[in-house]
């Protein structure tokens, strides 16, 4: 993990990025439950005002796309599909593992790396990701790590098992409009995973409890090097 990390902190490190961001207006996005501008937005239930207010802050600011959310602590997510049983009261994931790119849909998306696709699947949990594609790269010392796609158009999945290997620079798919990217503004979900830990791929979490934060905030590093 240190090795991987201090490589995506060097000189040698020369990803493309997963969005094409060059000569764009790019605004930062603060969703955390301590933004108390966006009062509204505390529920998965409440996901129209939320792509209301996202496309107004981005119209707003003349910006193309929306950037942010690594280790955000968000109060989005408080439906069941999030939510941990323990002691008799239910607990939510609320601490975001990866980077949230929001723009158009049908925006591209493109393999930042050499790699292959690891696992290409749909998350049906209520506002989950959606369309979602993993790739696997190989880093310092020839160790396996993995890029997580969330919320894609569902072409993605089709077009990718069709092209297992790719090269940096290939699209691999694009931004899925609200009705199938799990009901969200369009937005690309971006997450650096390093371990699996016990978790099965397809279900490892893009927010994390509290109590369990660091653990994974220790497997999932910052993207933001992947971005420039």
């Amino acid at each position: 993990m240190n090795d991987l990390v201090s490589w995506m902190g060097s000189t040698l490190f020369k990803p493309v990025p997963p969005v094409d961001l060059a000569g764009r207006s790019c605004v930062s996005l603060d969703l955390s439950s301590t933004n108390f501008a966006l009062p509204e937005l505390s529920h998965l239930d409440r996901l129209p005002a939320f792509e209301e207010k996202i496309t107004a802050l981005l119209t707003a600011q003349r910006a193309d796309f929306g950037i942010g959310g690594y280790g955000e602590v968000r109060s989005l997510y408080t439906t069941d599909d999030f939510s941990v049983l323990s002691n008799g009261r239910k607990t939510y994931r609320t601490v975001h593992l990866g980077i949230d790119v929001w723009g158009a849909a049908s925006t591209p998306v493109v393999a930042p790396l050499d790699g292959k696709v690891y696992l290409a699947f749909r998350d049906a949990t209520t506002g989950g990701y959606g369309p979602t594609l993993i790739l696997e790269h190989r880093g310092p010392g020839n160790l396996p790590f993995y890029t997580l796609y969330g919320h894609l158009d569902e072409s993605s999945l089709t077009d990718m098992w069709a092209l297992p290997q790719v090269r940096s620079g290939d699209q691999i798919a694009t931004f899925g409009g609200t009705e199938v990217n799990g009901n969200w503004p369009p937005h690309l979900h971006f997450q650096v995973i390093t371990d699996w830990l016990s978790y099965e791929p397809a279900d490892f979490p893009g927010v994390a409890l509290a109590s369990d934060a660091e653990r994974l905030l220790a497997v999932c590093p910052d993207p933001a090097p992947f971005f420039g």
